[in-house]
């Protein structure tokens, strides 16, 4: 996995890749390449970004300290992963369509991907509960 990070401080940088990295592992994601969005283009431009857009190896896109986003423009299907401080899984929505708003107000940080080749007809799926206990209270089961 190569990562590409702009963030100045080194601490906090390694801390919160360590917990994308988490992240990304309970969810199975440990071969993709993990791009962190922390100026504002990158976070307005998201999965819509034309240097993502021409990538051809998975990624995964990480918003640090983000507790919303958006599928606006959005021409495929994207899987949206609630982080919450320590890595841990609070929500996975998979498949989302175009013109829609996640949010999750326990969350820290978002991951995204594109939607499998195998789950890009479906429509898009309900929350999937994730691992451990989530910010909502409730004790979460990945299944």
């Amino acid at each position: 996995m190569r990562q590409i990070d702009c963030a100045h401080d080194r601490a906090y940088d390694e801390k919160r890749q360590a917990d994308f990295y988490r992240a990304m592992t309970l969810l199975g994601w440990e071969r993709a390449e993990l791009v962190v969005a922390d100026r504002f283009f990158q976070r307005l431009l998201g999965m819509g970004a034309p240097v993502l857009r021409a990538k051809d190896v998975p990624f995964v896109l990480g918003f640090p300290g983000c507790r919303a986003v958006h599928t606006m423009l959005m021409g495929r299907r994207i899987d949206v992963v609630f982080i919450d401080a320590s890595g841990g899984l609070i929500e996975v929505h998979e498949g989302v369509g175009g013109g829609r708003l996640l949010s999750c107000p326990g969350a820290t940080a978002v991951l995204e991907r594109w939607t499998p080749q195998q789950h890009r007809d479906q429509p898009g799926a309900p929350v999937r509960p994730a691992v451990g206990r989530g910010a909502r209270g409730g004790l979460y089961i990945r299944v």
